[in-house]
């Protein structure tokens, strides 16, 4: 007798007899369970080094401020990757805050929580251009912004792999493509030239993720602009 597995729309998600059941923005579906046998790569690599730091790191942080910690989470939502909403637990926050502080290139890890219940602004003035000739983004953006003045402040700049011109929608994958720091001492001009860390070519539609770290953690959704590369 075949087995009948019920599922409902709160846990339609996971693996059973060989099909993948998940949703996304047009609702729930299936698919076969594929097994793909593919090597780590160098940033598959640092990531897994750093998710390791981070998470040592968390075991020797105090029980007040695992709590605080804690406190901050419960009183922000994050976006998920299809759009929607919620909290997550402290852990988890102080992972999401300290990951992109290693990656923005900042070696300390951030052990106080933020105390100030907002994770952070996004800019939306924010707008690229990229040239073919000489392989660079080109990004504006406001550098009235609070993070752009303080000390420890970031703007980390994700660039997407280059899509054809009548590419209407991307999700990923990004890739770091440069890190801007405010107050060193003062503001950082805009726009900023950043190294495209994938070769484009003129006609192609590329689109970067932002997001802004602030000096006391917290960590803003991301945010996206995009652009048709030119000569």
């Amino acid at each position: 007798m075949a087995r009948i597995i019920e599922f409902t729309h709160a846990s339609l998600s996971g693996k059973a007899g060989g099909l993948i059941y998940s949703r996304n923005k047009a609702g729930y579906y299936t698919r076969n369970a594929v097994a793909v046998v593919k090597p780590n790569s160098d940033r598959q690599m640092s990531i897994k080094t750093r998710m390791t730091a981070v998470s040592q790191a968390w075991q020797g942080v105090d029980a007040d401020e695992k709590q605080a910690w804690g406190t901050y989470a419960k009183n922000v939502t994050v976006q998920d990757r299809f759009g929607g909403r919620g909290t997550i637990s402290g852990a988890a926050m102080f992972v999401r805050t300290n990951m992109s502080r290693k990656e923005a290139g900042l070696s300390t890890i951030l052990e106080i929580a933020p105390r100030i219940f907002y994770l952070g602004e996004k800019d939306p003035t924010v707008a690229a251009a990229i040239s073919e000739d000489t392989q660079n983004i080109s990004l504006t953006f406001d550098n009235t912004l609070e993070w752009a003045n303080e000390v420890g402040g970031k703007m980390l700049v994700y660039m997407g792999t280059p899509q054809n011109a009548s590419r209407e929608f991307f999700n990923g994958p990004f890739a770091l493509a440069g890190v801007i720091s405010g107050a060193t001492p003062t503001a950082p001009a805009s726009p900023a030239t950043i190294a495209v860390p994938k070769t484009v070519a003129q006609g192609q539609k590329v689109w970067l993720q932002i997001r802004i770290l602030r000096a006391d953690g917290r960590l803003s959704d991301p945010f996206r602009c995009n652009c048709v590369v030119g000569s």
